[in-house]
């Protein structure tokens, strides 16, 4: 009686991992592009959730809250460091246009914090000027006006914009890097403290 053995030839076995290499070079990069895609919206839901954290404690306290860029949890950063993380706290500011925010020692005053540590995070104040319609999501051409780059944003007692530095909006344009699509993040903050986001090319 003849036995067979069955398994794959070594021209089969090339084939097989040819076609298996194929297949994951053109899957690969896409895939990634989706995981940069996703962490660039989930950067910009995780802001606006800040801003709204910080507006809704301002008038439920009937009190300054501040949101500021933070790298230990306790003090403000530079405003050239809100891609590091953010901090709200209770601003003990003697003024709503008071130019430096102030973080008291007593228990209570941070009120929740934003730790970021993924190097390919991007947040900065949107440059003025306009975007072209082809390059906005809505289809619709943008405008942005001039931001003083600022260290914290502040909300009234009244849950609106404080007015610093002569800003009376404050535009930040929030992506990772290597992004793809309509996947950039712009969200304005008006005087009347409500946020709108805006979704632009990469």
């Amino acid at each position: 009686m003849v036995r067979r053995e069955f398994g794959f030839t070594l021209i089969e076995l090339m084939v097989t991992l040819v076609v298996l290499g194929v297949v994951l070079a053109v899957a690969i990069p896409s895939f990634n592009d989706q995981i940069r895609n996703n962490k660039s919206m989930t950067l910009g839901s995780d802001f606006i959730a800040a801003l709204n954290f910080a507006r809704t404690e301002s008038v439920k306290r009937a009190a300054r809250v501040s949101i500021c860029p933070s790298i230990n949890k306790t003090t403000c950063a530079t405003a050239t460091d809100w891609a590091k993380g953010w901090i709200v706290f209770v601003d003990s500011a003697a003024a709503d246009s008071a130019t430096t925010p102030v973080i008291a020692s007593t228990p209570g005053t941070i009120l929740r914090y934003w730790p970021l540590t993924d190097p390919e995070i991007n947040v900065a104040f949107a440059a003025a000027g306009t975007i072209a319609a082809g390059n906005v999501k809505s289809g619709q051409a943008l405008v942005i006006p001039a931001t003083t780059a600022v260290n914290f944003v502040r909300f009234s007692a009244l849950g609106t914009l404080a007015k610093v530095s002569n800003n009376s909006t404050v535009t930040f344009k929030l992506h990772v890097s290597n992004c793809t699509g309509f996947n950039t993040n712009i969200v304005s903050i008006g005087v009347a403290g409500l946020l709108s986001t805006d979704y632009v090319a990469c």
